[in-house]
């Protein structure tokens, strides 16, 4: 791979390579020399999409202001419940945190299908912000949509996704992106189910920083970028809690992985199924995943990736001050 790598020109193709090697010397814990090659390779890759994390920070403070507890309360322009459809379990968090793996916990079980991580949800609500459809949704988008039919929403949603539900009578939806969205989501589907994923804030930085999204998650490709992000997630996490109160179940990465069976039993209770030893053997699960954890999936649960940010400590250190300035605690 370094032998290619100095064959290459293409600034996307060398990062590809440079997270490889990194992956490479980090499994032979060779740990200075693989920190340099995924900072080379989130170097290229901010240098190929010029992204500004500042945008998706308005977005995050834009949703804070409009999606109040008065507004979520406020459901008189909304037309009535539709009982016939299925319920949606929509399961978030930032990525690398453990929404995959929840989502093969859950969907084991024998009344709960997977639709996996699809674009559906937020390409209705542009569609009914009421503002010119762009690719990414932007402040004016989330004004719009809070004078909007949710359940009007919900319909829309619904109808994208028939194609793919099956019989049973529960359906997961898992982007992590749509964490944003949970105000709009509680609107439009009163019996919907929240599973907000959690994990250390510097494990979660650093695995979403050596994991290429194939420019998804733009955010984490500069260490700068990802505290800032992540700081304006723990502050609308922060706002949900207020707001959605028990609707939003919150498992913790940690916890889940320490005790598997006493965390699912948890997590079935708070959604209110039943307990089924299936959902302890997940990797059983032969439904195709496409997300970065699609290897991990096939295994069992185990804690080795538990404080994995600490053979980095050193490297980390301005992620790890940028988070405790904002009073967020890392150990």
């Amino acid at each position: 791979m370094q032998q290619l790598l100095g064959a290459t020109s293409s600034l996307s193709d060398a990062a590809y390579l440079h997270y490889a090697i990194g992956k490479e010397l980090e499994d032979l814990q060779e740990w200075e020399e693989s920190f340099e090659y995924y900072r080379k390779a989130n170097e290229a890759v901010t240098e190929v999409t010029g992204y500004d994390v500042g945008r998706d920070i308005a977005l995050i403070d834009k949703v804070i202001e409009v999606c109040t507890s008065d507004w979520l309360a406020d459901s008189s322009g909304d037309s009535p419940a539709d009982d016939s459809e299925k319920t949606p379990i929509f399961v978030v968090g930032l990525p690398r945190t453990g929404t995959t793996l929840t989502e093969r916990i859950l969907s084991s079980h024998s009344q709960v299908s997977s639709l996996g991580e699809t674009l559906f949800l937020q390409k209705v609500l542009r569609q009914e912000s009421g503002v010119p459809s762009v690719e990414n949704m932007n402040p004016a988008m989330i004004e719009g949509l809070a004078r909007r039919d949710m359940r009007a929403v919900a319909k829309a949603y619904v109808d994208s996704v028939r194609y793919r539900l099956g019989p049973e009578p529960i359906f997961i939806e898992k982007l992590p992106f749509n964490f944003l969205y949970l105000g709009f989501i509680a609107r439009a589907w009163p019996d919907a189910r929240i599973v907000h994923l959690v994990r250390n804030p510097m494990d979660a930085c650093f695995s979403m920083y050596k994991q290429v999204f194939t420019w998804a998650y733009k955010f984490s490709y500069s260490l700068d970028s990802l505290g800032r992000y992540y700081i304006a997630h723990d502050r609308l996490a922060k706002h949900w809690q207020a707001v959605l109160g028990d609707r939003m179940v919150e498992i913790a990465y940690e916890d889940l992985v320490k005790d598997q069976e006493g965390q699912t039993r948890r997590l079935l209770d708070r959604l209110g199924l039943e307990f089924e030893e299936a959902c302890l053997q997940f990797d059983r699960n032969r439904a195709p995943s496409t997300t970065a954890s699609s290897v991990q999936v096939r295994e069992k649960v185990h804690a080795g990736s538990v404080f994995r940010w600490k053979r980095f400590e050193e490297q980390l250190q301005p992620l790890r001050e940028q988070l405790e300035q904002a009073g967020i605690r890392v150990e």
